[in-house]
């Protein structure tokens, strides 16, 4: 037990905390250079997965309970913030004995505790130890992502597809945001770059890389993490112009990300490109739908939803026992984001408690893919606006302090930046990024109080 505490307090803190942003993404691109992208039938690829997922699952772990023994002063906090995991897990329990331990439950159950749980304990070590230099660790996890980063590109202009094996296009461009993330901050903050002191060169470097990665990342046509840079570069250009600093840097990439996008979108023939633009075309025509919009569907599903409600009034009034949930029959292919809104905030306003945990996805089999509609959905909008609360309290906290500390101030735009894509196509049930930002957001708050007495 001592000789695999001494070696697991050789790993840098900073790589440990990255890992609950990447580690799943690593572990596909790792795969990558072995060659075992091809099939997802792949017994070796799946088994390497596994064992990279779950040996960083045991070294969080560890981690979280060595943090938690040696710091005393902070258990009250620590404990206070287990809440959320353990409001997950009641909800978990609850959905297992619904719909049984299988199919979709099941594979939400797998995301949450391998990933969830990390990212939780992950959050915490990153607020009680200050490590919110993790930012500086992308730099060198980022070499790993270089050398896939080129071949897809050269891929895209080569083979014209987007899809390149197990690896479909909103994988690849969700793989490659959080870097493009990091690597802007570290742009905007000239943070040192592996010792070296030729900062000119270091920022070309790193425009390159950001340059590649955003195309890449427009290539695949994957809207939601196309609007999420955008939406991404400017919380980033906000922030430096409300803290006063890196200004002229942030205007630099924020020019480079729109220019780069206007060229792909006119000039290029990126395989995704044609997707984004035929979207922005009937967005300028006021058309919202990302697929065609199933409007029939949602009309009788609609219907069907508002008689139960009413049918379950009267069963209430009644005293008669609640019907359980079917699965309607014309669910089968709904992909139109708009339909999911709609009929998850239908859902939401007829039942009072909403359809309950991983409801929703059940019910559908699709998650309404905004993690915020999924919450009303699921919890109803007493349960679920109260989660919200929270959590828009936690991010006024963090907004006070950001402006003091230039590091928190990046790791929490960061943070947000990482969230937006749960409004696009997150589901709450497996969401990580929640799961490192409470417990962050909480135990940094706390941790500034701490400090100022």
């Amino acid at each position: 037990m001592e000789k695999i505490k001494l070696l697991l307090d050789k790993i840098n803190w900073g790589y440990i905390i990255a890992g609950s942003f990447v580690i799943n993404i690593l572990a596909n691109w790792i795969l990558f250079y072995f060659g075992l992208l091809g099939s997802e039938k792949n017994h070796i690829r799946s088994i390497i997965f596994v064992v990279i997922s779950l040996l960083y699952f045991f070294i969080v772990g560890v981690k979280g309970i060595e943090c938690f023994i040696e710091n005393k002063n902070k258990r009250k906090e620590i404990l206070l913030s287990s809440v959320l995991p353990f409001f997950f897990i009641a909800c978990f329990i609850i959905a297992i004995s619904r719909y049984g331990l299988k199919g979709l439950v099941y594979e939400q159950l797998k995301l949450f505790g391998i990933y969830g749980l990390s990212a939780y304990a992950s959050g915490i070590l990153t607020a009680v130890y200050y490590k919110e230099d993790v930012l500086e660790k992308f730099e060198k996890i980022n070499l790993i992502m270089l050398f896939p980063g080129i071949f897809t590109f050269f891929y895209y202009i080569i083979t014209g597809s987007r899809n390149l094996g197990v690896m479909n296009y909103m994988n690849i461009a969700y793989s490659f945001l959080p870097f493009l993330f990091a690597e802007l901050i570290n742009y905007v903050r000239e943070t040192p770059l592996l010792e070296l002191k030729l900062k000119k060169k270091v920022n070309i470097y790193r425009l390159l890389v950001i340059s590649l990665y955003w195309v890449i990342i427009i290539g695949s046509g994957t809207r939601g993490a196309i609007f999420s840079t955008l939406g991404f570069i400017i919380l980033l250009l906000m922030y430096t112009l409300w803290a006063k600093k890196h200004i002229k840097n942030s205007l630099i990439s924020c020019c480079i990300i729109v220019i780069i996008f206007f060229i792909s979108m006119t000039g290029t023939k990126l395989p995704g490109a044609e997707r984004m633009h035929a979207y922005l075309k009937n967005l300028s025509t006021g058309e919202i739908s990302t697929s065609n919009e199933q409007k029939e569907v949602y009309e009788n599903l609609k219907k069907e939803i508002i008689d139960k409600s009413a049918e379950k009034k009267i069963k209430d009034n009644s005293d008669e026992e609640e019907v359980v949930i079917e699965k309607p029959k014309d669910v089968s292919g709904i992909k139109d984001r708009k339909t999911l809104y709609k009929l998850a905030f239908l859902e939401a306003r007829s039942n009072l408690w909403g359809l309950g945990p991983m409801g929703f996805l059940k019910k559908y089999g699709m998650y309404p893919h905004n993690i915020i509609f999924e919450l009303f959905s699921d919890l109803g909008f007493l349960v679920g606006g109260s989660g919200l609360v929270i959590i828009f309290s936690l991010i006024i906290k963090l907004l006070i302090y950001c402006r003091q500390d230039e590091k928190m101030g990046y790791m929490f735009v960061f943070i947000l930046g990482n969230a937006i894509p749960t409004l696009f196509s997150g589901c709450l049930w497996s969401c990580s990024i929640l799961m490192f930002a409470v417990s962050y957001a909480f135990l940094y708050k706390r941790q500034i109080k701490l400090a100022s007495d």
